[in-house]
């Protein structure tokens, strides 16, 4: 789900209209999906050595710390426990 694009956007990128294209395909997902790779967040931190890569349980995503400070558990994948979520901790 974190694939760029030929301009090295994601479907995380943009607001509108993929923020609900965000929410279906989540929404359907049974399991959690495959983490998505590579060396910068959205937001433009660089990973490093003293800077940790995290992934969002929930959609895959590849976050920095920053970006992933929300923990919840995830009911559909049956996971009690609280795990790493970010942008989209509010579509479950």
């Amino acid at each position: 789900m974190g694939a760029r694009n030929v301009d090295g956007a994601t479907m995380f990128t943009y607001e509108t209209p993929t923020r609900l294209l965000l929410f279906r395909l989540l929404d359907s997902l049974e399991r959690e999906p495959r983490w998505s790779d590579g060396d910068m967040c959205d937001c433009g931190t660089r990973f490093s050595i003293t800077v940790r890569k995290h992934h969002c349980r929930h959609c895959g995503r590849l976050v920095c710390a920053k970006c992933s400070e929300v923990t919840m558990p995830i009911a559909k994948y049956g996971e009690e426990k609280k795990v790493r979520i970010d942008l989209c901790h509010n579509i479950q």
